[in-house]
């Protein structure tokens, strides 16, 4: 099926940046060859019909593997990335829609697309500089721009040979969770899967 014409241009321009295109996914190889990284023209459904917005992901397949214990998709779906915004509100901005229709608005999301796809990856894009970006992004509006999976970076820090800090970043998890709907028993298991344990009433303290 044919995209609007304005996904198409969208497309386009995103590809000029090295990415390889599946539909309305594209993806590029991180450098280090440990990270995918993904970014989806996104169609609107229901009441969001006729319009898109972009998303930006990077995938860290070992992560995955751990974590689901089974192999990682080659082109995964931006659901699956452990690390995850969407354009306009990493550029800055509130959360966008745009008409699918319109033919000037690929010319007035050039400059965006140009300047922050390629900013997101380089923070969020491979596994030294997502370290580096998790440990500066304590500022909350950071955090608010961009989703950041903790078990990911847990299993990185472990990748790295940083267990106890890998620990850290579980214990704390397991406290900020506590009195919530979630199963904080899927922390335990994921800390074992790492090969250690979460000392939790340290945490507390």
């Amino acid at each position: 099926m044919k995209n609007p014409v304005a996904i198409t241009e969208i497309i386009q321009i995103i590809r000029s940046l090295g990415f390889s295109p599946k539909g309305t996914c594209l993806y590029k190889t991180s450098a280090d060859q440990r990270v995918i990284q993904m970014v989806f023209v996104q169609p609107g459904r229901t009441h969001l019909a006729g319009k898109f917005t972009i998303g930006l992901g990077s995938f860290l397949p070992s992560v995955y593997q751990v974590r689901r214990s089974q192999s990682p998709p080659p082109f995964p779906d931006i659901s699956k990335c452990q690390i995850v915004s969407r354009l306009p509100i990493f550029a800055g901005g509130e959360d966008t829609w745009w008409n699918s229709n319109s033919p000037e608005i690929a010319a007035e999301l050039l400059p965006v697309i140009q300047a922050h796809v390629p900013r997101f990856f380089e923070q969020w894009g491979e596994v030294s500089s997502i370290l580096q970006s998790w440990q500066r992004a304590g500022e909350e509006t950071e955090r608010l721009r961009v989703r950041v999976s903790e078990f990911s970076i847990a299993a990185l820090l472990h990748e790295e040979h940083r267990d106890e800090d890998a620990r850290r970043v579980l214990e704390r998890m397991y406290v900020n969770l506590q009195g919530t709907q979630k199963d904080l028993s899927l922390i335990h298991e994921f800390a074992h899967k790492l090969g250690f344990s979460l000392n939790i009433s340290a945490a507390q303290s």
